[in-house]
């Protein structure tokens, strides 16, 4: 039995020392694999996700999410019978959230079109990163909630730094930590990922939640469609409506 334990230990050791050896690219290479193929990756030219937001204290909305290359990208909840979009078109964003007393579409704030700038793209960072001005690092294998998980740095160009998790096993995402400005301050986000669902041969996370920065929220997907048509004109703001720019306070 002894020899056994031994054994079992030693091998456990071997494939901690594996994964602890393994380069950039070729973790890269197998998150490419994981989630499906870096050329089906790359061929998503848009996507359409619905499901259920949980804002805490039992509140619960429907939420849907568009994106389509480049970066455009909406957002939209329903709560208390009222429908709030977020879109950004790719240069400017905008929102309208008539459950805040916003009677028309007005632009975003720039801490909140920032936001939208990097969550317009459908690529995450760990794909084609040079050609993107993103700089990766592989920092090493850290421990994630009793999971063993690829530590990578992600540097953007204009020099904000994202840190990425993916599972040891299955190189699956399955955290991503960044720094979030909200009303002049920076505090850090956690989101956390998982219940991953085939769809169309890729691989899609069904359950994300996100703590910290103005509070925590998850969202429950229940329906992905890839590559279906979105017209552009969902993506800019309505031009029957005069836009006010947000104020200061």
């Amino acid at each position: 039995m002894k020899k056994v334990a031994i054994c079992g230990l030693g091998l456990a050791l071997a494939l901690s020392g594996a994964a602890q050896a393994q380069n950039l690219d070729e973790v890269l290479a197998n998150f490419y694999e994981a989630m499906g193929g870096l050329d089906k990756l790359e061929g998503i030219q848009t996507l359409k996700m619905s499901g259920t937001m949980n804002m805490g204290q039992g509140v619960e909305a429907p939420a849907a999410m568009m994106q389509k290359r480049p970066n455009k990208v909406r957002q939209e909840f329903t709560f208390q019978g009222m429908t709030g979009i977020q879109a950004f078109d790719g240069d400017s964003g905008w929102m309208h959230m008539p459950f805040m007393g916003q009677t028309a579409p007005e632009l975003m704030p720039e801490d909140l079109l920032d936001e939208f700038r990097e969550g317009g793209e459908i690529d995450s960072p760990l794909i084609n990163a040079d050609d993107r001005g993103i700089t990766l690092e592989l920092v090493g294998t850290e421990d994630v909630e009793g999971t063993d998980a690829f530590h990578i740095k992600v540097t953007r160009s204009d020099g904000d730094v994202e840190h990425h998790y993916l599972d040891a096993e299955y190189y699956v995402p399955i955290k991503v930590t960044r720094t979030q400005k909200a009303m002049g301050q920076e505090t850090e986000v956690n989101i956390t990922l998982g219940d991953y669902k085939e769809i169309d041969g890729l691989l899609f996370a069904h359950s994300i939640e996100m703590s910290g920065g103005q509070g925590g929220m998850s969202l429950t997907l229940t329906d992905i469609a890839v590559n279906e048509d979105i017209d552009d004109s969902l993506f800019t703001m309505p031009e029957a409506e005069e836009a006010a720019a947000p104020s200061d306070g």
